[in-house]
């Protein structure tokens, strides 16, 4: 189990609200909507919970269930899909002319993640869309004061719940209500049975993400997850649960569950002219793969946590994110390494139920 959090002091973080009115005014609207009473806890609460989400946890620390697909390495020997050819191509077309368009997003299309451990306290969520039938909130959520949620159109937000070991995890969420959302145990696969997630794939929205702890230490020790514009509407494969999906009626579509890695034979140490840390994230993409779990609007994105819920200088010397987009590019991402799993030749597991208290 990870540390629980413990206070600290970091440069970045906010000041408490005092002297000057128009801040003194916002910090205390904050603080009403939020339904906590003053702007210092907000500030330090979200600050120890940035610094924590960066200093003591990766992606090996969430649904650390061994039945997890995400961190089960994969065997050299296995059986690639029957049109794995026609798929990477497809998807290196779906990123522009010279297949550029690969990066890692950390900005507004991110998941937002951050650390509460707040016995006793908890807020109720109205699910305005995507909720069981007679159910209207979910209950006993422990936000954080200030925290707040991605800033795109699907606005992820994500809270561990470190003292009852579960997470909170919520799209088109507004700070008050949300359009979905859903909550898993820590100790499981991380698999929602029934598709009940805030993305497409119907896992949680904290699998296969990249953690600054894990590219510091130069080693990430499971998938990662992966978005792109020419995902399969018609269907889904294991391990995912659900799906979205853009294309229907196209071979070359990539469905929701579709596991991609770069061959086992490859070797990495040739690619020239690429920081470390993309070297960090091809050889995870070598061990483990990646997953398709989302739709986006253009090229290829992995998934890293949201910069918002970190402190200032959290990512390593080489992972350069633009000030636009918040994102990492990956200029020489090697397609012509990649080929595609056959899903039915790898072991399934079945999902769990989503532990949201619903009323």
């Amino acid at each position: 189990m990870p540390p629980r959090i413990r206070p600290a002091c970091h440069p970045d973080r906010p000041r408490p609200c005092g002297r000057g009115g128009g801040r003194a005014v916002a910090c205390l609207l904050v603080s009403l909507a939020m339904g906590v009473p003053g702007c210092t806890r907000q500030t330090e609460e979200l600050a120890v919970s940035r610094s924590a989400v960066a200093r003591d946890w990766d992606g090996t620390m969430v649904f650390d269930d061994p039945a997890n697909p995400f961190l089960r390495p994969l065997p050299d020997a296995h059986r690639v899909h029957p049109r794995s050819a026609a798929m990477i191509a497809a998807l290196q077309r779906s990123c522009g002319r010279e297949g550029t368009n690969a990066y890692v997003t950390c900005g507004q299309y991110s998941i937002p993640v951050y650390l509460a451990d707040s016995p006793g306290r908890g807020h109720d969520v109205p699910i305005g869309i995507y909720r069981p039938a007679g159910k209207r909130r979910i209950c006993g959520v422990p936000l954080v004061p200030g925290a707040a949620a991605a800033a795109g159109s699907d606005r992820h937000y994500a809270v561990i719940d470190a003292g009852r070991s579960i997470v909170h995890e919520f799209w088109l969420f507004d700070g008050r209500s949300a359009g979905g959302g859903n909550c898993i145990p820590l100790h499981s696969n991380g698999i929602y049975a029934d598709g009940r997630s805030s993305i497409a794939a119907g896992w949680s929205s904290l699998q296969g993400l990249i953690w600054p702890r894990e590219l510091r230490a130069g080693a990430i020790r499971h998938a990662l997850v992966f978005a792109c514009s020419i995902t399969d509407a018609d269907r889904h494969v294991p391990p995912a649960t659900h799906h979205d999906g853009s294309l229907r009626g196209s071979d070359d579509a990539i469905p929701e569950g579709t596991l991609i890695r770069i061959r086992p034979d490859a070797d990495l140490d040739s690619l020239a002219d690429i920081p470390d840390v993309d070297r960090t994230i091809y050889r995870a993409l070598q061990r483990y793969g990646m997953y398709c779990g989302d739709t986006c609007g253009a090229g290829l994105a992995l998934r890293a946590v949201a910069a918002q819920s970190l402190p200032d200088g959290a990512w390593p010397d080489g992972f350069d994110l633009r000030s636009d987009l918040g994102s990492h590019t990956l200029p020489r991402f090697p397609f012509h390494l990649l080929e595609v799993v056959d899903s039915e030749s790898m072991p399934t597991e079945p999902g769990v139920a989503g532990c949201a208290k619903w009323e």
